[in-house]
């Protein structure tokens, strides 16, 4: 998250177990953000995730079920989100010197 805030993308946390909440949520997130949906990314483990990975632009099954990564985009099956900073581009160099700044927003 720390990465991605100090890359300047807008970060947006929803939970799939509670839809009444998080459907609103979600919706108010990407409206207020000016995104659009193809330009998301979602990211869950779930059914209960499968519609929010099929919404967004980038729908990532992580360490997720059998039913969840055939239906995803892409699926990551290591223990560690900073993977998911590769499938956006983002190198593991300018990782290493964001981290490094001092000053840096956190």
């Amino acid at each position: 998250m720390r990465t991605l805030k100090r890359l300047g993308f807008q970060v947006g946390i929803v939970s799939g177990g509670f839809t009444q909440i998080t459907d609103m949520l979600a919706a108010d997130t990407v409206e207020a953000a000016g995104v659009p949906l193809s330009e998301t990314v979602a990211i869950g483990d779930g059914a209960n995730d499968l519609d929010m990975l099929a919404a967004a632009g980038l729908g990532v099954a992580f360490n997720a079920k059998p039913v969840v990564r055939a239906q995803a985009d892409t699926a990551v099956n290591v223990p560690f989100l900073d993977t998911i900073l590769f499938l956006l581009g983002i190198p593991g160099e300018e990782i290493q010197e964001l981290t490094e700044q001092p000053g840096a927003p956190k």
